[in-house]
């Protein structure tokens, strides 16, 4: 009596191992493999050996072949169905897992540098120097004239960085320093001094007479060291056809330098005498830095862009303060040792752009033009003179000896260029 083959099998490729076909080897079945190459399916047909030309394992064998047949085109429908889906699936999961990147160039995953040039000016609107009286002490206004200010220069300065398009999602890291140096002085003269109380009273000055002094000539000078280092972490991602956002986040470190010195000179009040006041004070912070780029791509390379950076800074001061009177010598001198200062500091920035690919989008550079604010709150300044014992000289009205904070702004024009290897 004829039997019927051992097995019929239907599997894909990946599940035809090699322990299948030994153990129906051992059991002295010998095995026809028939393959679709369109859906990927291997029917596997096992018969003994006594059953080879059997009647019923023909037929097995062409109604097998039938229905292999049959299936193919129902099969790679089927497929080409579930990989329809599939990439359906992909696309809406990577709209919902994350959003394309919008780096330069799509395909670069490799290092990039910048450098920028810097044309700003540094503003210290809550210093005063001295005030220059116009009338004198018997009119019946006590007080008219004007305030005596620095009036900063526009000075050059520079950025310097190095990135990384890192290949992981389109994330990229940069290193940057900032260096900005800003020089500022006055030249103040009254023609008119007297000693009824016209001229110029400097604020900056501690008279050992007791009395406030009037002067003719006042020079003041002032210089800003600036020197700034930023690592950050990022990614740009278009959250539309032509609008791109890069959130960042990283630390942010540095100091900020700072010398100053006013000479009031030619006394014309009776018993005033020439005042030197210089002053030096230094501060070192770090903190944590995040930020906000944006972009908005206008065509043929051009794009508007804007940044918003918010940082703290937490680190030490130190500062020293002498006056010296012409005739008396040094009248005071203090030292303030090292104290914890925290520094808010916001960046802004806005502007026009211009960007390309090349070299078979394997390269990209970019060149920026835009206005920038530098913005720090509650930096330490200087410290201020005292008044003698007894007096009531018109110098600032401290008379602890301490060092002062003051807010400062760094702002002008940038010109940014950047290139991805």
């Amino acid at each position: 009596m004829e039997s019927a083959p051992c097995c019929v099998l239907w599997i894909t490729k990946q599940c035809l191992t090699k322990s299948t076909l030994i153990r129906m080897i051992v059991k002295r079945t010998f095995c026809l493999v028939f393959w679709n190459r369109w859906t990927d399916g291997i029917v596997v047909i096992g018969f003994n050996e006594r059953d080879l030309m059997s009647k019923r394992t023909l037929l097995i064998l062409s109604v097998a072949a039938m229905a292999m047949g049959l299936s193919m085109p129902m099969h790679a429908q089927n497929t080409q169905n579930k990989k329809t889906h599939s990439n359906d699936q992909n696309a809406m999961a990577g709209q919902k897992m994350g959003l394309a990147s919008a780096r330069g160039c799509p395909g670069n995953n490799d290092l990039f540098v910048t450098a920028d040039f810097l044309w700003w000016k540094a503003i210290e609107d809550d210093i005063s120097l001295g005030f220059n009286q116009s009338v004198d002490s018997s009119a019946a206004i006590g007080a008219l004239g004007d305030l005596v200010r620095f009036h900063p220069k526009w000075e050059p300065g520079f950025e310097l960085g190095l990135g990384w398009n890192v290949p992981c999602d389109g994330w990229d890291l940069f290193a940057n320093w900032t260096w900005f140096r800003d020089k500022a002085s006055v030249n103040v003269s009254s023609p008119g001094a007297d000693s009824a109380g016209i001229g110029i009273q400097p604020f900056w000055a501690r008279f050992p007479t007791g009395a406030a002094g009037t002067y003719n000539l006042l020079h003041a000078h002032r210089t800003i060291q600036y020197n700034m280092f930023d690592v950050e972490m990022g990614r740009a991602s278009f959250v539309s056809d032509t609008f791109m956002l890069r959130p960042f986040f990283g630390v942010t470190g540095g100091w900020i330098n700072r010398t100053f010195s006013s000479n009031a000179s030619t006394a014309v009040s009776a018993g005033a005498a020439n005042q030197v006041y210089r002053s030096t004070s230094k501060y070192w912070g770090a903190g944590p830095r995040f930020g906000l780029d944006g972009q908005w791509r206008l065509g043929a390379g051009f794009r508007f862009f804007g940044d918003v950076v918010g940082s703290v800074l937490y680190g030490e001061s130190y500062a020293n303060q002498a006056n010296v009177t012409t005739g008396v010598g040094l009248v005071s001198q203090y030292n303030d040792p090292s104290i914890g200062k925290t520094v808010p500091h916001l960046q802004l920035a806005t502007g026009l752009g211009w960007g390309r690919c090349f070299c078979a989008d394997t390269m990209f550079f970019s060149l920026d033009l835009g206005w920038e604010v530098n913005q720090f709150w509650n930096v330490p300044t200087v410290i201020y003179p005292d008044i003698a014992a007894g007096t009531t000289a018109n110098t600032n009205g401290s008379s602890n000896r301490e060092m002062r904070s003051h807010n400062l702004s760094l702002s002008g024009l940038t010109i940014a260029a950047r290139f991805d290897f």
